[in-house]
């Protein structure tokens, strides 16, 4: 995963290179009213999920599409890799959880301000990994049972707000609410409503 996330890093600083040549070279041409833009991001999540509530640090990468229909409103569509999970202690054991996703937020765009942009919608979400790891002095372990408890998709509320800065860049900060739950019941194992809740920070850049 660290080499995806160098590659979207490569990515971002050789479009900035490219549109700051381009734009030194001439201003670009509006053929319409209608605008469209996409490129790579990348981020930071730090989650969590509502059982436990105890936050931890991963990230996102992943690319995105833009139509711009007017000056006040348009329409963005993301295909992203998230890793999620959350930390959890208990009777002197810490727990580890993992979730990877593939997720489609497909999110309308209000441009509030010149640059910026309130955005929400929906964020559809396809497990590819789960893991539950243990550490209790002196063992270390993994629970294989988080694998048959966990679903298979999650359905989320994005709400966030985007700047873009006239050179390229965009800076995103969002918050995804997790609509449904990670995973079933188990005794005490998974007790309780268990849902995904992630603030994501981002980077992209725009062509």
């Amino acid at each position: 995963m660290k080499r995806v996330l160098l590659v979207f890093m490569a990515m971002l600083v050789l479009g900035s290179l490219n549109a700051q040549e381009a734009t030194q070279q001439k201003e670009p041409v509006k053929k319409s009213g209608l605008e469209f833009g996409f490129g790579p991001k990348v981020g930071f999540n730090w989650t969590s999920i509502s059982t436990y509530n105890k936050n931890k640090c991963d990230f996102l990468a992943g690319m995105f599409a833009e139509f711009k229909f007017n000056k006040y409103v348009g329409a963005q569509a993301e295909v992203l890799f998230s890793r999620q999970g959350t930390r959890h202690k208990e009777n002197g054991t810490k727990y580890y959880f993992k979730f990877d996703y593939v997720s489609v937020p497909i999110l309308a765009k209000v441009y509030i301000f010149k640059g910026f942009s309130f955005d929400v919608g929906p964020q559809f979400s396809f497990l590819t990994n789960s893991k539950c790891k243990f550490k209790t002095t002196p063992v270390k372990g993994e629970y294989d049972i988080v694998k048959d408890l966990a679903k298979n998709f999650d359905f989320s509320l994005d709400l966030g707000l985007s700047y873009d800065f006239k050179f390229g860049m965009v800076a995103s900060l969002r918050y995804n609410i997790g609509m449904t739950q990670v995973m079933d019941k188990y005794d005490r194992f998974v007790d309780g409503s268990n849902y995904n809740r992630v603030f994501q920070f981002s980077l992209g850049w725009k062509f």
